[in-house]
């Protein structure tokens, strides 16, 4: 949107959205020239959308209350949290907490979780990719299983120091699985060190699986 400099402006309807109270709204021009159009205490050079209050930087993708494709908190992409300081801690909170068909960023660093994920679309990425974004498991369980969901994507991630029965990294059951530009390494299992998968779909493009070992071979 183009800012609005003049120092007169005329309007000829105006429906107000939540940004209204006691029937003022304030779009005086800013010190950098800038406006606040729908009243959301963004400027127009800081707002994605400078006609809708609900859509700003301090919004919540979650308030929705399910994936609606529309990117309200002006990150770049829609229905999306991220696992960084100061919003999600852990994977898992974010796993279990966000609606199904929601991105999962994911800052770089090293995250001591066994992750699952059931009954639940979902995308996890790793924002710097795969050398900096690792979840190890500590050998103490399979690093991340996915179960009964149609439709979970891992983009930019290590799956590491994983044990399990079935899949030591990665377990997939009854579900379909895209892996891309990841990395399952350093895991055991009984069946598939690094991925293991019962009644699963999985398609694998530029991921390495290495360094893991299958106990029953």
């Amino acid at each position: 949107m183009k800012p609005w400099s003049n120092s007169v402006l005329f309007v000829s309807s105006l429906v107000c959205l939540g940004a209204c109270e006691s029937g003022v709204l304030d779009i005086s021009p800013k010190g950098d020239g800038s406006v606040d159009a729908d009243g959301d205490g963004y400027s127009s050079e800081e707002d994605c959308d400078d006609e809708d209050p609900n859509r700003n930087p301090g919004a919540s993708e979650e308030d929705a209350g399910e994936a609606d494709g529309i990117d309200d908190d002006c990150s770049g992409y829609a229905d999306d949290v991220a696992v960084c300081e100061g919003e999600y801690d852990s994977i898992q909170g974010a796993i279990d907490r966000v609606p199904e068909d929601f991105l999962i960023r994911i800052c770089p660093g090293t995250y001591s979780e066994n992750l699952s994920i059931a009954d639940k679309r979902l995308y996890l990425m790793g924002i710097d990719g795969a050398a900096s974004t690792i979840v190890d498991a500590g050998s103490q369980r399979t690093t991340l299983t996915v179960e009964r969901t149609n439709g979970v994507t891992v983009e930019g991630l290590t799956l590491t120091n994983g044990v399990g029965d079935t899949g030591g990294a990665l377990a997939c059951v009854r579900s379909d699985l895209t892996l891309v530009n990841s990395a399952l390494s350093e895991s055991r299992a009984e069946r598939g060190g690094g991925l293991g998968g019962v009644d699963c779909t999985v398609n694998i493009s530029e991921t390495t699986i290495a360094n893991n070992r299958s106990e029953s071979m």
